[in-house]
């Protein structure tokens, strides 16, 4: 069993290392993306260390200006944040979330399976997922959002992939059987080459 008043203590306590921007210049970035990159490791060390409401992670400049054009890409080594910040949104016994966005910012399927557990539950209001470069796991995941958290009244997805059919209709029947769903936004969204995967999330 977990000792919730331990483990509390120890996410706040927990310290971190930037990831250096040696690493990040090796595989081509610079500039701009280093700059985001380290604030998005903020962001989540400051998430672990006491949650918000409203969770926000998009690429920010050093004043927390929007960066746009910026797309931060998965990393193995931003891993463990992503996995701790799951455990803190599990755990932590003061945690309610009103809002989580996650925009210009790669969602691998490991870190989705993560979030898909932390965010069950939660009194979630709003889910925005923008420019993710997920597929099939990442319609699994809002299926899956969607049938733990009755409260969601807003969802947007945009500039993602809708182009797995039975992931797809995992999602139009949690459409369907949501209770107070008012907002689905999928704006920009590819639906593949299957026109059953445009017309199910049409009829949903």
């Amino acid at each position: 069993s977990v000792n919730l008043g331990v483990l509390n203590t120890l996410l706040r306590h927990k310290k971190f290392d930037l990831v250096s921007p040696i690493h990040w210049q090796s595989h081509g970035h610079d500039g701009q993306y280093i700059v985001a990159v380290d604030n998005l490791q903020l962001k989540l060390m400051n998430y672990v260390r006491r949650p918000s409401r409203a969770i926000n992670l998009q690429p920010v400049d050093g004043d927390g200006n929007y960066l746009f054009g910026v797309h931060l890409q998965h990393d193995e080594l931003l891993s463990k944040l992503w996995k701790y910040l799951a455990i803190a949104l599990i755990y932590r016994d003061d945690c309610c979330i009103d809002s989580f966005r996650v925009i210009n910012v790669q969602l691998a399927p490991s870190v989705m399976a993560q979030l898909g557990k932390a965010l069950k539950s939660k009194h979630l209001k709003s889910l925005v997922l923008h420019n993710n470069n997920f597929g099939s796991h990442g319609v699994s995941f809002a299926a899956d959002t969607l049938k733990e958290n009755d409260s969601l009244n807003c969802i947007s997805f945009n500039f993602n992939q809708f182009d797995d059919l039975e992931s797809v209709i995992q999602f139009a029947d949690a459409l369907s059987k949501h209770p107070f769903l008012e907002s689905l936004s999928v704006r920009y969204c590819s639906f593949g080459d299957d026109l059953m995967t445009l017309s199910t999330m049409i009829f949903a």
